[in-house]
């Protein structure tokens, strides 16, 4: 009976010494270790991640004067069936960021249908003329959108009563467009260089009955 009890005692100081309490310490430094660790892991996904930096319509630099350049040299026939071809080429003339990355930093929600849009109409609006006059065009547009409170709050700018009548021409689905017009809604979209209030075009003078900011290649920008 004493052999019985002493192994039993024995036994139960071998699985004591065998299997010991972890510290609450230690728990909490290995799980420490273990969040330290993902938040270093979560910012080296973030290093990767690129940040767009916006274009000074009135300033830009010689390098993305030159990129413009190529552009201009890049046009894109618009045809009534051709929609998914275009589309594609004007995401492929985007300078600096893709098509998703720019639906991220725009100032306003784009659309795909509403961006192709937009590019015809400054074409169509602005003639060709240098880049200056579209990315200025564009902001109009911009700042227009900007009091519809829609899901597509270019697209119903653009096709508002009597405003850009130019959208319900048969010109607008045939009109060459080329990439530095699409670079110009591009950074209008994303950045204003003017003031926000500017919201008025016309060919040849200032309209009487708003406040004139600027003109270029016979174009006359007022604000409101």
């Amino acid at each position: 009976m004493f052999k019985k009890k002493l192994i039993a005692v024995t036994a139960m100081a071998l699985a004591l010494t065998v299997i010991p309490a972890v510290p609450a310490s230690a728990a909490s430094a290995v799980s420490g270790a273990a969040i330290t660790v993902k938040s270093m892991t979560s910012n080296k996904k973030s290093a990767k991640k690129s940040t767009y930096k916006p274009v000074n319509a009135k300033n830009l630099t010689s390098s993305y004067k030159k990129k413009l350049a190529r552009q201009r040299k890049n046009n894109i026939s618009v045809t009534p069936g051709n929609y998914k071809s275009r589309v594609k080429k004007e995401q492929d003339a985007l300078i600096g960021l893709n098509w998703q990355e720019l639906k991220q930093n725009s100032q306003i929600r784009i659309s795909e249908k509403s961006f192709d849009l937009m590019c015809r109409v400054v074409q169509c609006e602005a003639g060709n003329v240098k880049y200056t006059t579209k990315e200025l065009t564009a902001e109009v547009i911009v700042n227009r959108a900007r009091s519809y409170k829609t899901s597509d709050p270019v697209y119903s700018a653009l096709t508002a009563k009597n405003q850009f009548t130019v959208v319900k021409s048969s010109r607008i689905n045939r009109i060459d467009i080329n990439g530095e017009t699409v670079n110009a809604v591009k950074d209008a979209l994303v950045k204003n260089s003017h003031p926000k209030s500017l919201k008025f075009f016309r060919a040849g003078y200032y309209f009487s009955w708003a406040r004139p900011y600027t003109h270029a290649d016979g174009t006359y920008f007022s604000l409101a």
